[in-house]
């Protein structure tokens, strides 16, 4: 694993040397080491799935609790862990409102975000951030039982790697993505990031695609829910059925937050209810 210290570069701008740290949860395919977009730069780690199950509150059951002593994760306030505490690096397994059932799990659905963002780089597991917690509150309305995956369109948390410096602090013009990680596996050398959680760019997109095939090979969903503009347009699927919601970041910013999470578990379970 290479590692770098954090420099400055000759105008006085923070920059950092690459840095990646491999987390073993990737899914099926080994994804730690991909390096075929500038994105594998700035990544602590490859956020590719979070997996879990959604079990409908009963009349008795908190909302907001996981379990009878009331603990649940510590990015996810409406869920209970089924596996206990756990560090950023170990699977992610999510009872989102209670433990495992003994009936049907119901249909499991893939939800396709856009990227990761500043939380989910360090957790290395996507939706872990407020979008995480909103998509929780909208489960917890939804009546019917499923599993899920949640992944992204991309990996890797989107930034602009606009300036790259050698060992003496010059700086290096690099248009090649593979080219410029090849320079920053060099002692030395560094970079500057601007515009981070910017929407992913088409090539992006297109590099990621096979961790998208993997998933839907190795999860076989009944279902498809979008999460935002991005994905859907990104990943088009006709062989099952899709639906498309807003981003919970998106829902983030609306004056009626949970009005809005509520209509979107309508739509949602409503979705759920048509592949039972």
């Amino acid at each position: 694993m290479h590692t770098g210290n954090a420099q400055q570069n000759p105008v006085g701008n923070p920059v950092r040397s690459l840095n990646i740290v491999y987390n073993p949860h990737t899914g099926h395919a080994d994804w730690s080491g991909c390096r075929r977009c500038k994105l594998a730069v700035g990544r602590r780690r490859v956020c590719v799935r979070r997996d879990g199950h959604h079990t409908p509150l009963s009349a008795n059951t908190l909302c907001g609790s996981g379990s009878s002593s009331g603990t649940g994760s510590p990015h996810h306030p409406m869920s209970g862990s089924a596996s206990g505490s756990r560090s950023p690096n170990t699977p992610f397994l999510d009872s989102v409102s209670g433990p495992a059932p003994t009936a049907s799990r119901g249909p499991r659905i893939l939800f396709i975000g856009e990227a990761p963002g500043a939380t989910e780089n360090a957790t290395g597991v996507p939706f872990t951030g407020t979008a995480g917690r909103i998509l929780n509150v909208m489960f917890s309305f939804v009546h019917s039982p499923f599993e899920f995956c949640i992944t992204n369109t991309v990996c890797c948390q989107p930034m602009d790697i606009m300036e790259l410096y050698d060992a003496a602090g010059e700086p290096v013009t690099i248009d090649e993505d593979h080219e410029a990680i090849e320079f920053l596996s060099s002692p030395g050398t560094s970079y500057a990031a601007f515009n981070h959680n910017r929407d992913p760019s088409k090539k992006e997109i297109e590099l990621c695609r096979p961790h998208l095939n993997e998933l839907m090979k190795s999860f076989s969903p009944r279902g498809v829910v979008y999460l935002g503009a991005v994905a859907r347009n990104s990943y088009p699927i006709t062989s099952i059925p899709t639906l498309s919601l807003l981003h919970p970041a998106f829902i983030a910013r609306q004056e009626f937050k949970l009005l809005t999470v509520r209509r979107e578990a309508v739509k949602l379970d409503a979705f759920l209810k048509s592949l039972s």
